[in-house]
Parts: structure tokens; C-alpha cells; sequence
């Protein structure tokens, strides 16, 4: 009996992933695998997006999360495109295939397409109940914009990012709020997210304004290094890629070398040992920055024991990253530097920030203390502190309620002519002072009748009282 031969070995195509290189080609991942912990370590990324093959040789053990009640689908039927997104993250460092560049991270995946629609929503909030504070989020989805209209399936002309639905990009706001990172492709709709038409939403949905900054970090897709297959320029911006101020870093835009499609090789027919040599897109530079922040992240964990806020890692990728150059698109045709894992100070972040506790202003009314914290940005924050669970003091509403109705019967008991009056004279006043004729002295609110006219505000007129009691002396 003949026995079947075993599937060829798998070669090393690691010196094919230069976009994990150093600096200015890649993300200097490979600087990070030299440190003690593993790249990544303590991390759980999440992806989202509609399937996988989990089965691939060179993944880790990856769990599937589907929302309590529902039933996932895959409405392309193609497990390539998660399987590749996986690769560029936490692919293993096995010798063979591709490595992740945070391999030492754990990975789950959750479906988006749920009960026969994308409900991108869901699948947010079902992971932010499952990961902690400091863990990713990669949101591998695009949106049909209002310029998409009447375009078909294949034409990604006029996609947005998918925080354009307001259910997801509140879905965003509530995981960053809660510390955990979220990396979002930019989409490929060559769109420029500073017009008009994107800015000024129906309804103040304007996600890509800088007053509506959801805080995730909003990735574009560049032109690669030369030595790899680049066109143009190295990190100019790609034509597919959307662009806009609101974007926050780049990654390559093609000739990523992954898991999937079976292009580089498909040793397997089930597709298990599967390789490309040209994944791309904002989908591909977003798994390479989800890869990053993974690494950054959990070697701030292994020194402080703590997470890193997402706003503080966001501006460090920005301002450590390699800056975007002009290619056959100018370079304020923004899509973010690249990613530099080196360039950033570590172990400056690390330095938890000093304090000072400054005065505590209690408010009995409301049962309230208000804190005022002094930080060494310099910054002062102002804290009010309620107990909900305690209504307003009863006898402190009466006081407040009794000075209030009294003020007000003082203000309705006096003649409204008088009232009158006395707010004309004052602004007379002013109005004297202003062109420089007199100081303004105010005046006193009684009203006698040995008041002269100068006192209430009208000119003085001869014949008056004091002109007859002086002729009579």
C-alpha cells in the first residue's frame, strides 16, 4: 500500500515582508523582536470583518466571537482576505511562511455579517465587552459614501471609512472611551475626506472634523520602497487611498507579503498552506499599523503593568512615524507618516504623570465636591464629583427657592416706569463716558421728589424749583 507524500515544506519568505523593516521602509517590527518580551505580548488584537481560515498552518490558535443570538455569513464567500489581515499580525515565527510583526500577541476574530446583513455595530460592542483596556481593535470595512451611488460591487470609487454610519462610529467612540485602541482602514475610494461634501453632514454627523474626532487612528495606503516593486515614490500617497486631514498614519499599499489567496504559493488544496506576495489596499496598511500599536502597546504594559491611553499612542505613532512624501500626489494630500516602532521612547512613556491635589469646593445644595487636579503640561483639570444616589439637600432647595421669590417680589414691587428709568439713565451714562464728556458716577435709586431733572436723566430746563426759591431769597 502506498502511502500519500507529505505536503512539501513551506519555504521562508520572511525576507519578502519589508514593509516590517526598518526605518524609512517598514515599521522596524524586527527591532522589536530582540527585546525580552515577545512583540505584542499581553495584547489581544481583535479583527473584524466577514471570515477566515483559521485552520491556516502558519496561525496561532485564533478564537471566533459571534454575538450572542446571531448567525454569521460571508457574503463574498472568501476567506482570503481575513486570513491575510491575520498573517501581517500574529502570523507564527515558525521559520517558514510569513511572521507576524506582533507575533507574541493573542488574536480573536468577530464576524460582521450577521442574520444576513453587516451590522458592524454589534460586532464593536460584542468586542469591547470582551477585551480590556489597551487591546486592538481592526476594523476591516469600507462604506459606501454619497458619491458610490449607482457604481457596482467591484468599483470602490466614493468608499469611506465605516465610521461615515453613525451606529459604528459611536460603536468606536465607546471602545476608545473605554482604553481600547482602534485602528480603522481609510478606504479606497479616492476620496478626499476635507470636502465639503464629507464636512458638512446632515443631521451634525461630520465624522471626519476634527470637533467629531472619534479617536480611532485612521490609516491611508502608500506607494512602497523601489527595492520592493514601488512605482513612484516610497510613502507618497496611493491613487486608490482616500486622504484628509483626519488621517492619522500610512501603511503600504501593495506587494504585502501575507497568508492567502495562493498567488506566492498553495501547497494545500484546502488552501491551509496558502501565500500572496501582493495583498494591499488601506486594508493591508491597517493590519501593518494594528501590528504596530500591538507591539508599542505591550511593551508599555510589560514596564508599567498598565495600559497605554489610545490618544497618547496615536500621537506618538504620528510624531515618531517617517513623514509622507510628494509621489504623483502632493503631500498635503494627507495620509499620515509611516510608522516607526524604534522611534518611539518607550520607556518615556512608561513615567506615570505627576500630580498635584489642589482645593476641594464642596456644594451642599447639590451634594457635590469639586476637585481641582494640577498636572505639569501644564494643565489644571476640574473634577466635580455627585452622589447620585442622594437628592439635593431639602432644606438648602427652600433657601435657594425663598431668596430667589424674594428677589423677584422686590423686582415687581417697584413701578415699572421707575425700573425703566433708572436702566435709561444708566446707559445714558455709559454712553457719556464712552465718548470721553464725563465720568460716570452712579446714582442713588431713590426717587424723591426733590430730585432734579440732571439726576433722572433729562436735561435741566430753566424756571425750574431751584430757580424760584433762589429769586425769592
Amino acid at each position: 500500500m502506498t502511502r500519500p507524500s507529505p505536503p512539501p515544506s513551506t519555504p521562508d519568505y520572511s525576507p519578502r515582508q519589508g514593509y516590517l523593516d526598518a526605518a524609512p521602509n517598514g515599521i522596524a517590527a524586527r527591532s522589536a523582536w530582540s527585546r525580552p518580551a515577545a512583540p505584542g505580548q499581553g495584547v489581544t488584537v481583535c479583527d473584524l470583518e466577514y471570515a477566515w481560515d483559521l485552520a491556516h498552518q502558519d496561525l496561532p490558535a485564533v478564537t471566533e466571537m459571534i454575538p450572542g443570538g446571531s448567525s454569521p455569513g460571508d457574503p463574498l464567500g472568501s476567506v482570503d482576505h481575513g486570513t491575510a489581515v491575520l498573517g501581517e499580525i500574529v502570523a507564527l515565527a515558525d521559520g517558514m511562511g510569513v511572521t507576524g510583526a506582533a507575533h507574541g500577541a493573542s488574536a480573536i476574530v468577530v464576524p460582521v455579517f450577521l442574520d444576513g446583513a453587516r451590522r458592524l455595530s454589534v460586532a464593536i460592542t460584542a468586542a469591547v465587552a470582551r477585551l480590556r483596556p489597551g487591546d486592538v481593535i481592526l476594523i476591516e470595512q469600507q462604506v459606501a459614501g454619497p458619491r458610490h451611488a449607482g457604481r457596482g460591487p467591484d468599483d470602490q470609487f466614493g468608499l469611506l471609512p465605516i465610521e461615515w454610519i453613525r451606529s459604528a462610529y459611536e460603536a468606536i467612540l465607546t471602545a476608545v472611551g473605554n482604553g481600547i485602541h482602534v485602528v480603522e482602514a481609510a478606504g479606497n475610494g479616492r476620496q478626499d475626506l476635507d470636502d465639503p461634501l464629507y464636512t458638512v453632514s446632515p443631521g451634525d454627523h461630520a465624522p471626519f472634523t476634527p470637533e467629531h474626532d472619534s479617536g480611532a487612528i485612521i490609516v491611508g495606503a502608500s506607494d512602497i520602497p523601489r527595492a520592493f516593486g514601488g512605482v513612484v515614490a516610497d510613502r507618497s500617497r496611493l491613487s486608490g487611498s482616500n486622504y484628509g486631514s483626519r488621517l492619522d498614519v500610512q501603511g503600504w499599499g501593495f506587494g504585502v507579503t501575507t497568508l492567502g489567496y495562493g498567488d506566492l504559493s498553495n501547497s494545500a488544496p484546502d488552501g491551509s498552506q496558502s501565500y500572496t506576495a501582493d495583498f494591499g489596499g488601506t486594508s493591508a496598511a491597517s493590519a501593518m499599523v494594528a501590528g504596530a500599536v500591538a507591539i508599542l502597546e505591550g511593551e508599555y504594559r510589560a514596564a508599567t503593568g498598565a495600559p497605554l491611553a489610545p490618544s497618547i499612542l496615536r500621537a506618538r505613532l504620528v510624531s515618531a512615524g517617517t513623514p509622507q512624501q510628494s509621489g504623483r500626489y502632493p503631500a498635503s494630500q494627507r495620509i499620515g507618516p509611516r510608522p516607526n516602532v524604534s522611534g518611539v521612547d518607550v520607556a518615556g512613556l512608561a513615567a506615570p504623570p505627576d500630580f498635584a491635589m489642589g482645593a476641594m469646593t464642596p456644594n451642599p445644595m447639590y451634594r457635590s465636591v469639586t476637585i481641582r487636579l494640577s498636572l505639569p503640561n501644564p494643565a489644571t483639570v476640574r473634577c466635580t464629583v455627585f452622589d447620585p444616589t442622594r437628592p439635593p439637600a431639602r432644606d438648602a432647595r427652600r433657601r435657594f427657592a425663598r431668596r430667589r421669590h424674594a428677589r423677584a417680589v422686590v423686582e415687581r414691587a417697584r413701578p415699572r416706569g421707575e425700573r425703566d428709568r433708572e436702566r435709561g439713565v444708566l446707559l445714558s451714562a455709559v454712553g457719556r463716558r464712552a465718548r470721553g464728556h464725563e465720568p460716570f458716577r452712579p446714582h442713588s435709586s431713590r426717587r424723591s421728589g426733590s430730585q432734579s431733572r440732571e439726576q433722572r436723566g433729562r436735561p435741566a430746563m430753566s424756571g425750574g424749583r431751584e430757580e424760584k426759591e433762589r429769586r425769592r431769597a
